[in-house]
């Protein structure tokens, strides 16, 4: 997997000098370090988390769907897990925030919670799912400006 915008022009760097310009700074005498951007793509592509690399699929829909305004919502499966991805471009948090899945293929799920914190690393927790009809339900707050991750599998 690569990040497309960090192999071309206008290079949508992910890592390099952190300071306020943001822009790509490399030299001999810099200290490279991770973009926030760099954060979003671990959590997506790495098997310490989503893991997104190994033939996923989208699922079929999504709730709201992205480009409604507000959140972008996204999911994938595979047959390890189930992962929804949840970005808040916008500066309005959404506290309480119930999130529900269907068809989610264990018996007994466990989902985890990641969240990208200050945009310098990602936190993991459990995250608690209650019996809803066909499927199961999870509450989360969604910070405003944020990127997190539900990945629910099997036991």
């Amino acid at each position: 997997m690569i990040y497309f915008a960090s192999s071309a022009y206008p290079w949508f760097c992910m890592i390099g000098v952190l300071d306020q310009n943001m822009d790509c700074l490399n030299s001999s005498e810099s200290v490279l370090q991770p973009y926030p951007q760099y954060y979003t793509f671990q959590l997506l592509s790495s098997r310490n988390y989503l893991g997104l690399v190994d033939g996923d699929y989208l699922a079929k829909s999504v709730d709201p769907p992205s480009g409604a305004g507000g959140l972008a919502v996204t999911a994938f499966y595979n047959s390890r897990q189930n992962a929804i991805l949840i970005t808040n471009p916008t500066s309005a948090a959404y506290s309480q925030t119930k999130v529900t899945l269907q068809n989610v293929g264990f018996g007994t799920p466990n989902a985890t919670l990641y969240q990208i914190v200050n945009g310098a690393l990602i936190n993991s927790s459990s995250l608690a799912l209650s019996p809803q009809g066909t499927g199961y339900s999870a509450t989360v707050d969604i910070h405003a400006y944020s990127v997190q991750a539900i990945s629910v599998n099997g036991p």
